[in-house]
């Protein structure tokens, strides 16, 4: 009898563990990217841009958040990087991003083969070609990742 109060007493305890495990667990998913973009400075100056990146997306399923970074080359500004934390799964996700370079901050939304960014930026770029007003200095890119 001792034994069987044992048994029950000790498979809430496997079964918890088995839980938390699992919500630790995470998937990770590295892509290439071929990014389209267009820079508006101002309300008659438009700069088109391309980038080809690397990059790496850890899916936590504990909390179904999502880290993504990427580094690669960028014609303007010859390199390029951003980091993005958000929500979402492997399907689909929504990203706040930051870029150190050229700066900039702002949401993107992406699926399984194709990335939506749309960023504010700030700092040497914006400083040299815009006029600082909210209205003014977006930087907008159409991405199609290669696996």
């Amino acid at each position: 009898m001792k034994k069987i109060i044992l048994i029950f007493l000790f498979i809430p305890f496997v079964s918890f563990s088995q839980v938390s495990k699992k919500s630790f667990s995470k998937t990770t998913e590295n892509y290439r990217e071929f990014n389209l973009g267009i820079c508006y400075f101002d309300y008659d100056d438009f700069w088109p841009g391309f980038s080809f990146l690397w990059g790496r997306t850890i899916y936590f399923n504990n909390n179904n958040t999502v880290l993504d970074f990427q580094a690669g080359l960028a014609l303007p500004s010859i390199v390029t990087g951003k980091i993005g934390y958000g929500i979402g799964n492997v399907n689909s996700n929504l990203l706040i991003s930051l870029r150190p370079h050229p700066g900039s901050i702002g949401l993107e939304y992406n699926t399984t083969k194709r990335r939506f960014s749309i960023e504010k930026m700030f700092g040497e770029y914006a400083a040299e070609f815009g006029n600082g007003g909210f209205l003014h200095d977006w930087l907008i890119t159409l991405g199609f990742k290669i696996f």
